[in-house]
């Protein structure tokens, strides 16, 4: 199977093959331990596959954008081989130096609701969730650098759950890093959208459509901003009123894990 595999990445460079060579390796990417560095170190393909991912961008740039189902599964597809990229930590450092995730944001600033595009969205988000993954100074310094946090938060406010809680993960990360947290603390503005989106997905969620995983990252948002002494005082009338009535602690007693009781009691008790 390594040479088949050696021999399916080859195809990629053929425009004719690329579509269901994609569609094996993807379905190959927990089976074959090195295939992220093979594709990787293979000339040419990471160039071609960037390419694939640019042509696209005419299509969703239109002022009503259409994206039919397989054109977007076969972006995706690269998504997922540039999300195993992106893991690897012998050349995590090497694909964000290649700065490739800027080649993918385009993708987050499209907004049509279809299910194609939805699909392009959140499996764009899974390339910087898998870099961020293991926070690094250079991921950070570089997601920063591009303002990932606009399209996150745009995301937020009216993606779906899964792609609302991949683009909370992102600013939980970079918010851990103090120059993720000085980046929102020192623009009012950033700050203000900040935390305008965290309370608004909050109060979206009480009290039928509690999201345990998304709110684990919302949780530590806060907590993050409430280290900040510059903004402490000000962070309890910027929250939702079920933070201090109650309601928010009696679900993250039911249904939340330890992790996220402790950052609650923290956060708490910091305010």
């Amino acid at each position: 199977e390594e040479k088949e595999t050696s021999e399916l990445i080859l195809d990629l460079l053929e425009h004719q093959r690329r579509e269901d060579t994609l569609a094996e390796l993807v379905s190959r990417k927990d089976k074959v331990d090195n295939l992220s560095q093979m594709i990787w170190n293979s000339p040419n393909v990471v160039s071609v596959l960037l390419q694939d991912i640019t042509a696209l961008y005419e299509n969703i740039s239109l002022p009503n954008p259409k994206l039919k189902a397989r054109a977007s599964n076969k972006i995706c597809n690269i998504l997922i081989i540039f999300q195993c990229i992106a893991s690897d930590p012998e050349i995590r450092s090497q694909f964000i130096q290649l700065k490739i995730i800027s080649y993918v944001y385009p993708y987050l600033l499209t907004t049509s609701k279809s299910k194609p595009f939805e699909y392009l969205r959140l499996t764009s988000l899974g390339v910087i969730s898998s870099a961020i993954k293991q926070e690094s100074q250079e991921i950070i310094s570089y997601l920063i650098d591009i303002d990932i946090s606009t399209p996150c938060l745009k995301i937020m406010e009216n993606g779906n759950d899964l792609s609302k809680t991949a683009s909370a993960f992102i600013l939980q990360k970079i918010l851990n890093w103090d120059d993720g947290l000085n980046y929102f603390v020192q623009s009012s503005e950033r700050l203000a959208n900040l935390t305008n989106v965290l309370k608004n997905m909050v109060e979206a969620m009480i009290p039928d459509h509690m999201s345990s995983r998304l709110l684990k990252h919302i949780v530590r948002c806060y907590l993050r901003l409430s280290e900040c002494a510059k903004i402490r005082d000000h962070l309890p009338s910027w929250m939702p009123a079920c933070f201090s009535n109650g309601k928010l602690n009696e679900f993250i007693q039911k249904e939340g894990d330890v992790i996220v009781k402790r950052w609650f009691t923290q956060l708490m008790g910091n305010l």
